[in-house]
Order: structure tokens, then C-alpha cells, then sequence
């Protein structure tokens, strides 16, 4: 299976690094490829070919309209690949299956403006053994519910 992760952002990045590194990202911010780290390769976006992808994982930056999405074959949000029935994405036996969220109550705030103060009041909920991730806490791969 061959994954292409579209924008490289702190839940993208933290992604590869639970898959092994040595993941292929597509960023419109590049200008020249570059390696990273943890061997991931970073391309500009116009790089992405569509027959070299089998799943893109989108960092939530990514606008609808992006260029890339016209022609992705599978793209998938990385919030929906924590939720995600391996059948579902074609990822059943697959390295990223140890991604899945399993039988854990889920609240996702996403959008371009409010979510930081959302998340803040809904801070309250981790006295109650809740936790709070993605880009704007710790990386969704690293929570450990």
C-alpha cells in the first residue's frame, strides 16, 4: 500500500513516525524536496502523482478545493483514519491498523477559527479522565487514550 501524506503538519509528521518513517509528503509550502529526520521524503505538492498513491492522508490545512484532491483516488482526513474500519481505507493486516481508535468515546473539533477556545472549555472534561490532541495539543498517533 502506498501512502501519501498531504501536507506536512504535527499530526502528518507524528503519523510517519508511528509507521517507521520513510513516508512520502507532498507540501505546498516546499520548494525543493528535502529529507527529514526520520527519512521521510517531502515533495511540493505539484510533485503528487495520483498513480503512485494508493491512500492520501490530509493534514486538516488542506482546503477543498486543493489542487491535489481533484485528483487523489483515496483521500482520507487524518481524523477519519484514527476512526476508520481497516476494510474501509484497505488498511485490514496493514502497518496502520495500530492507528485505529477502538472502543473510545471521541469528540473532534475541527474548522478554521474556534477551535482553540472549544477545546479550552472542553478542558474541563479531562478532570474527568479525558484527553485532548491534535494540532493544537499532543499529536492524535501519540495520544494513548
Amino acid at each position: 500500500m502506498r501512502l501519501s501524506f498531504i501536507g506536512y503538519g504535527k499530526t502528518t509528521k507524528a503519523i510517519a513516525k508511528v509507521l517507521g518513517g520513510k513516508q512520502i509528503f507532498f507540501d505546498d509550502k516546499v520548494k525543493e524536496s528535502f529529507e527529514d529526520e526520520n527519512k521521510n521524503i517531502i515533495y511540493p505538492s505539484n510533485r503528487f502523482n495520483p498513480n503512485e498513491s494508493d491512500i492520501e492522508i490530509l493534514t486538516p490545512s488542506i482546503p477543498p478545493h486543493h489542487p491535489i484532491l481533484k485528483v487523489a483516488k483515496n483521500p482520507i482526513s487524518e481524523y477519519d483514519l484514527f476512526l476508520a474500519e481497516p476494510t474501509l481505507t484497505k488498511t485490514e493486516g496493514s502497518p496502520l491498523e495500530k492507528l485505529f481508535v477502538k472502543d473510545v468515546k471521541t469528540v473532534w473539533i475541527s474548522g478554521t477559527n474556534g477551535k482553540i477556545p472549544q477545546s479550552n472549555v472542553s478542558s474541563y472534561f479531562k478532570s474527568r479522565g479525558a484527553v485532548s490532541g491534535g494540532n493544537i495539543g499532543i499529536p492524535l498517533p501519540e495520544l494513548k487514550p
